[in-house]
């Protein structure tokens, strides 16, 4: 009997151990889900195509908020081919998502589908999915920017906006992607909630929205330092500030169209974060022999810093080090954001306990001795209760503010933090209390720029320290609009378009299930990727993240004179990827092209970024140069020919040294071939190799001036070229 009792309680364990196994929830869901996995795959293949190679298939199953929500994905055998993924909603029947994604080749492809077929090819799958909703979908033309080289090839992105009392809902609708090779849809997604839309009843006009949101000083004038980073310069360079109006309100511009009143809490807008530390650069280097100037300028420089001892001293004037840390490393760096500057970091660390462990970080500036920031991290204070307001912890903060600051205390206003004082609420005494203190010059906020305090709230002392303010020089506001001004310019160019927006209690819950829908204005371009929430102070011209004018973008371009020409293809492509388009709608297709044009054009191609766009001239050449393209300097209006368009070809794809091969390893069929310079035989003997440049199908033609539409076509079949090395 016993006997026979162990081996049923063995076996009731290995059901339970085998059950324990199944992937979670997917026996409730089989029991719960409206529509069972068998019927979630039967509806995918029904609507989409799974390669035949994938042959392994895997599912799992989740429910949250009343969704349910089966996830399939098939793969390869040996998951080196790609994936298929979709979703299905296990409550509505519907499939919300399908991504297809190829191991692939990078590739430059001529697109063999339109964007118009490429809508249509959309419209007929919505029709398919989503029949019944199909009639509060409105498309949405993009000025999308398709990518001269891909790993899956080209994509259009294609949107439609689900609508309600013929008004936007929130970023819900459908978005596809879909190959501008051989038009197979390689992505869907449908985004549709079930929240209340609420009925389009008595609302404020636009006009007097408008006048809701300059009462509200939305707009703020600022100093705006722009990231530095470029792809054409090098060297150290100095960010210049801007002046600029910017959207600061906590709104995010959102105005409720019922009560006319702006829907705070509901944007990062107008919440400061003075900038990080920056970012570190390598070291200087030891000086060596047969300095350079620069070397030998770096050398003289550092004659004038402190000695790591003397920065040590500096740090210990405002800093208690905990006991037993020790110095364990200690660099010198150029500063991120003002190169001349140099900068001391020091770290402190011990090694015992986690409850009395220690670490202290501070940088010192090399040059004055001024401390640039500092952190303590205390192990000994984990199990010390927090007993310290936010009155008392600024006290704290402003009062070390006028010790180690006395100068700048003046010129700094401190910003309110939303976040901190929501946490409050729930906990009134921290660990940390934080506080923003922004740069004010000319009485003007200077964005990033300040100084930003700690106060721990156990040990009742400053527990970091941080300052940003690099010198610079700052322009004369004088001649800046005023606001009244800079409220219709930014209105202008986003104009208050009425929208249904997922409006949340606090920026903390900003999740589905705590938001619902209210029928707002809210500032909007018109073309999307032409949205600023800044523009110039002065000339009123909208600005991108980078300081420069959002009107510089990349935008796609179809030509009107182009028809007929034999590189039709070729120059379509670089419209849709905003490459050559500085004509407008007209290419000039038989026009000759100049040595800086067809430069900045490969700099483009190259680097996929629309710097090169507004680059200056000299630019581009010292880009040139420093890529190897070209050997030495030469005047950029220098018009192309055949022979240096062969040469900067072969330079782009990296393979110079074959062409300066000795000249009987590379020869090609032109009939003016062996009377051609002989430093151009390997270059014109490549280019026909590899199908880039035929000539005029008997010479080469190495004097013949180039036209926009030739190097056009020379370089598509360049970038093909370039992919299948690539690949190898």
């Amino acid at each position: 009997m016993k006997k026979r009792l162990r081996k049923g309680m063995s076996l009731l364990m290995m059901v339970l151990l085998l059950l324990s196994l199944l992937p979670a929830g997917v026996m409730a869901a089989e029991k719960e889900a409206a529509l069972s996995l068998e019927q979630a795959i039967q509806k995918v293949k029904q609507n989409f195509t799974i390669p035949a190679e994938y042959t392994e298939f895997t599912s799992s199953f989740r429910s949250r908020d009343n969704i349910q929500i089966w996830s399939l994905s098939w793969t390869d055998k040996e998951n080196r081919l790609g994936s298929f993924n979709a979703e299905v909603d296990a409550t509505a029947g519907l499939i919300t998502s399908m991504h297809i994604y190829k191991q692939g080749r990078q590739t430059t492809e001529i697109p063999a589908v339109s964007i118009d077929q490429a809508r249509q090819i959309g419209l007929e799958l919505l029709k398919k999915l989503i029949p019944d909703r199909v009639a509060e979908l409105q498309y949405v033309p993009n000025q999308q920017i398709i990518s001269l080289s891909s790993w899956q090839g080209g994509q259009y992105e294609l949107r439609w906006q689900r609508m309600a009392n013929q008004i936007p809902v929130g970023n819900e609708g459908v978005t596809l992607q879909i190959s501008t090779g051989d038009g197979t849809v390689n992505s869907y997604d449908l985004n549709w909630s079930d929240k209340i839309i609420p009925a389009k009843t008595e609302f404020i006009s636009a006009e007097k929205a408008a006048e809701v949101f300059a009462a509200n000083k939305m707009l703020e004038l600022q100093y705006y330092i722009a990231p530095k980073y470029s792809i054409l310069r090098e060297g150290d360079e100095k960010a210049q500030p801007l002046l600029v109006y910017r959207l600061m309100h906590n709104s995010g511009g959102m105005i409720d169209a019922a009560s006319g009143q702006p829907i705070e809490n509901q944007s990062i807008y107008g919440i400061n974060d003075v900038g990080g530390m920056g970012s570190m650069e390598k070291s200087m280097p030891a000086p060596q022999a047969d300095l350079s100037p620069q070397e030998q300028a770096e050398v003289e420089r550092t004659l004038n810093l402190i000695s790591q001892e003397k920065a040590v001293s500096m740090v210990k004037q405002w800093v208690s080090l905990p006991a037993n840390v020790k110095l364990e490393e200690a660099n010198l760096y150029k500063d991120y954001q003002d190169p001349e500057k140099r900068t001391w970091n020091l770290n402190w660390r011990n090694d015992t306990e986690v409850n009395s462990s220690a670490y202290v970080s501070a940088q010192v500036d090399a040059v004055s001795g001024e401390i640039r920031n500092f952190y303590i991290d205390r192990g000994d204070l984990n199990d010390v209760k927090p007993m310290l307001d936010k009155a008392a912890a600024e006290r704290i903060a402003r009062d070390f503010l006028a010790r180690i600051q006395p100068s700048k205390q003046n010129s700094v206003r401190l910003e309110k933090d939303v976040y901190q004082e929501i946490y409050v609420k729930e906990s009134p005494y921290p660990a940390q209390w934080q506080f923003q203190f922004t740069r004010l010059e000319n009485s003007i906020p200077c964005l990033n720029q300040g100084i930003s305090i700690a106060v721990d709230g156990r040990s009742k002392q400053v527990s970091s320290y941080r300052l940003e303010w690099p010198t610079l020089t700052f322009s004369d506001p004088a001649q800046v609009m005023n606001m009244e001004k800079a409220n219709q310019v930014y209105l202008q160019h986003q104009p208050l378009t009425m929208r249904y927006e997922l409006t949340y209690p606090n920026l903390l819950t900003r999740n589905e299930s705590s938001g619902e829908y209210k029928l707002v204005y809210i500032p909007r371009a018109e073309v999307q990727n032409q949205s600023s929430n800044m523009f110039d102070a002065v000339s009123g011209e909208p600005l991108s993240w980078d300081g420069t004018p959002v009107a510089e973008a990349l935008q796609p371009q179809a030509f009107t004179d182009i028809a007929g020409h034999f590189a039709e293809k070729e120059i379509s492509m670089l419209g849709q990827a905003g490459i050559m388009t500085e004509y407008g709608t007209t290419f000039h297709p038989h026009e000759t092209i100049n040595l800086v044009t067809m430069l900045r054009v490969m700099v483009m191609a190259r680097n996929g970024y629309y710097e090169p766009v507004r680059g200056s001239d000299e630019e581009i050449i010292d880009q040139a140069l420093r890529s190897q393209w070209l050997k030495e300097k030469m005047d950029p209006q220098t018009p192309m020919t055949t022979g240096l368009l062969a040469q900067l070809m072969v330079r782009m794809l990296d393979v110079d040294f074959i062409a300066n091969m000795p000249s009987p390893a590379l020869q090609a069929p032109f009939r003016d071939f062996n009377s051609m310079d002989a430093n151009l035989q390997g270059y014109a003997a490549l280019c026909w190799g590899l199908g880039i440049i035929k000539g005029d199908g008997v010479n080469f033609n190495a004097a013949h001036h180039t036209t926009r539409g030739e190097a056009a076509a020379v370089l598509v079949r360049t970038l093909t070229t370039a992919n299948q090395k690539s690949n190898f």
